[in-house]
């Protein structure tokens, strides 16, 4: 029996027998459907670790372990307005984009409407020049894009639409010039970019970027790097990267990554970029190689994204999903999605890491989220809240970033929200 069930089922033998008088080190003592003991052994103290939802016996009265100072009164990360109304878009598996009204100063987050936008909009991006207008991947065997205008009250209606010239666009990305997209299919291991149109709405002058020369590509993620464009590729182990010369686009190298972690996100904060692996469930952190061809295998930093308590991954049980990153580039929150039956009653963890000017990382928090399988949350353009959907349950949680970012607290959630996979702000 592997030391995480042996845990678990140690909890649950605590939580249903009176006779106990206190939680052990580390156990559950409190959170929503709780009814075990809400006290601690000597040395522990009972701490919200995700409140409402999970609260854990942790060492005297500290949340839980960090290298950053201890801080007694939460204060919000940035400086923005929270009592402010926020609109928020989701998609997901679905045929629609829901849109959501997030109120800061209730505490409460609703679906106020919803548009048609043809088949799984399970990515979405807004144009960096006009925040009307909105762009989404369907993800499947046909793969399309679809392009939306979106009203002053966060409704949007589809305008656009073009082939993605392959099976299943798991992610698109617009070009900061806001004149050009391009979309991966994760099953065929290929992709495309169009030219926009000079209303942004249409996509013009495809360009088909050949499937990549591996087995079993899985091109996931688009980001562009000053005048290149790196494609995380979980099938290759690689992160490919591409320029485009005239009306093509080319694989001018790659950078390596450990064989079978399974790159999928990623974030760049100047030469370094950060690599969030699915399959070995690690954050990794490199500095970029100056030739494209130079195919660097230096690594800073290597760190599990796993929650504490998981000693294995119970092959194929959890797959990193998220990665994000705060405005100040300071820190970064990866998600860990559960999908194994029963998933863990806590929800799937948020893990926060902070990162120095190197781009040495250090875990700091594990925050559990209630929801389950959490493969897409987005930040907020100022930097202040955090929203996370559930997949498969648990609807959508809004957090706020508190002690300089390095935790999150839950201002609000909707249990009964659609599932969603992808979120913007408004």
């Amino acid at each position: 029996m592997s030391r995480f069930v042996h845990r678990s089922l140690t909890i649950a033998l605590l939580a249903s027998s009176s006779a106990l008088a206190a939680s052990p080190a580390w156990g559950q003592c409190g959170g929503t459907g709780w009814n075990g003991d809400t006290t601690c052994v000597s040395g522990y103290v009972c701490t919200a670790i995700s409140p409402p939802y999970y609260s854990q016996c942790i060492p005297g009265a500290a949340p839980a372990p960090t290298t950053t100072a201890t801080t007694t009164t939460a204060q919000p990360a940035p400086t923005g307005s929270p009592s402010t109304l926020r609109t928020i878009l989701a998609g997901g598996y679905g045929s629609t984009i829901t849109t959501f009204q997030f109120s800061p100063s209730n505490g409460s987050i609703s679906v106020s409407g919803s548009c048609a936008s043809g088949s799984s909009p399970s990515w979405m991006e807004l144009s960096p020049t006009n925040k009307n207008i909105l762009y989404s991947t369907n993800e499947i065997s046909t793969g399309g894009m679809s392009s939306f205008t979106i009203s002053s009250s966060g409704i949007c209606s589809r305008v656009g639409t073009a082939s993605s010239n392959g099976d299943g666009p798991a992610y698109m990305a617009v070009f900061t010039s806001g004149s050009e997209v391009m979309a991966m299919n994760y099953n065929s291991g290929d992709g495309i970019s169009y030219t926009l149109s000079s209303d942004k709405l249409q996509f013009t002058n495809p360009i088909p970027i050949a499937k990549f020369p591996v087995a079993v590509p899985h091109p996931h993620m688009v980001a562009q790097y000053g005048s290149e464009v790196f494609v995380t590729d979980l099938g290759a182990d690689k992160v490919w990267r591409l320029a485009r010369s005239g009306n093509a686009w080319s694989i001018t190298g790659f950078i390596p990554q450990p064989s079978g972690s399974g790159p999928r996100h990623m974030q760049i904060r100047g030469s370094t970029i950060f690599i969030l692996h699915e399959l070995d469930n690690t954050l990794s952190s490199q500095p970029i190689p100056s030739s494209p061809g130079a195919n660097s295998t230096t690594t800073i930093s290597s760190l599990s994204v796993l929650p504490p308590g998981i000693t294995n991954n119970y092959p194929g049980r959890f797959h990193a999903g998220e990665l994000i990153m705060s405005p100040d580039g300071a820190f970064l929150y990866a998600s860990n999605r559960d999908t194994a039956t029963p998933p863990d009653s806590r929800g799937d963890a948020i893990a926060i890491f902070s990162v120095d000017s190197a781009g040495h990382l250090t875990l700091v928090k594990q925050v559990f989220t209630g929801l389950q399988v959490v493969r897409g949350m987005t930040m907020s353009p100022d930097g202040t809240f955090i929203i996370a959907g559930g997949q498969q349950a648990g609807g959508v949680v809004v957090f706020q970033r508190v002690n300089g970012g390095s935790d999150l607290q839950v201002v609000a959630s909707n249990a009964g929200a659609p599932a969603t996979t992808t979120f913007v702000w408004i």
